[in-house]
């Protein structure tokens, strides 16, 4: 998938896979510490106790967090506070086994983990690195998400997940009416409850405020985004920002990234013109 390099990446200025250790025995680290060979190096942790205040301000974009089946359910605190204070931080819990820890699942889940992997199940090549890709896709997914509920109906959700989840695929009404299965007109029928913007504006709305997130958190350039997001080019993403934002692309990294968007979009919500 072409947005796979880029929508999984969370900040620019660290990258590396960090593991803080959770009453992980010395076994289940070297699995994972095997596991990463080739991928990232590995940086264990006895918790958060281990932490300073400067490691939290450079908290990678993946955390690992090794977790024994009899400490599973201590791990939710963690989990927790790691959501709370690195909300741009993709979490990937690192398991024994599906049979070991089924009761924890979705604690963890529920606390803020955004995958699992399961020791000798997805934990080598290309699923290990799957793994990782869809955590930082669905943190991703939830932030512009929570961003963007602030502004807009809850009838209006469904197409922003959709939009966010497969944004290479869904550029367009039609994209959009299959990615959530529905008919082009039920979605015109749903804005048009919402009495707020049409499909193809809101569509695009969402899409600059993903393209503000990335810009903002991570290094990447307007013609990476536009390549991976499947904008006909460079200079078409450069106008749909000026159109929609008013402003620069160059300015959104620069003064005030997704807020600034946010901040244009309810001035447009504002004028309700349809």
């Amino acid at each position: 998938m072409r947005s796979e390099a880029l929508l999984h990446q969370g900040a620019a200025k660290a990258t590396e896979p960090l593991v803080v250790s959770c009453g992980c025995s010395a076994l289940q680290q070297a699995r994972l510490r095997d596991a990463l060979h080739g991928i990232a190096p590995l940086r264990s942790l006895e918790g958060l106790a281990a932490l300073s205040v400067a490691d939290w301000l450079h908290v990678p974009d993946t955390v690992v967090i090794a977790i024994e089946p009899a400490a599973a359910r201590d791990c939710v605190a963690l989990v927790r506070e790691i959501r709370s204070r690195c909300p741009r931080t993709a979490l990937v819990a690192y398991c024994s086994g599906v049979t070991d820890t089924p009761a924890s699942i979705g604690a963890l889940a529920a606390a803020g983990i955004h995958q699992f992997l399961f020791a000798d199940i997805n934990d080598r090549g290309c699923m290990l690195r799957a793994i990782f890709d869809s955590a930082r896709q669905q943190c991703v997914t939830e932030l512009v998400t929570s961003a963007l509920r602030k502004l807009l109906s809850p009838l209006l959700l469904p197409i922003v997940e959709a939009a966010l989840t497969r944004p290479e695929v869904v550029t367009d009404v039609s994209t959009l009416a299959q990615a959530l299965g529905v008919h082009r007109k039920t979605i015109f029928n749903r804005c048009s409850r919402a009495g707020r913007l049409g499909p193809q504006e809101l569509l695009t709305w969402v899409r600059i405020a993903l393209v503000a997130h990335l810009l903002e958190s991570t290094g990447y350039t307007v013609e990476d985004i536009a390549l991976q997001l499947g904008y006909p080019s460079p200079t078409a993403l450069r106008n749909t920002i000026k159109r929609h934002v008013g402003v620069r692309a160059t300015e959104i990294r620069s003064g005030g990234g997704l807020e600034l968007v946010l901040d244009r979009l309810r001035d447009r919500i504002r004028l309700h013109v349809v």
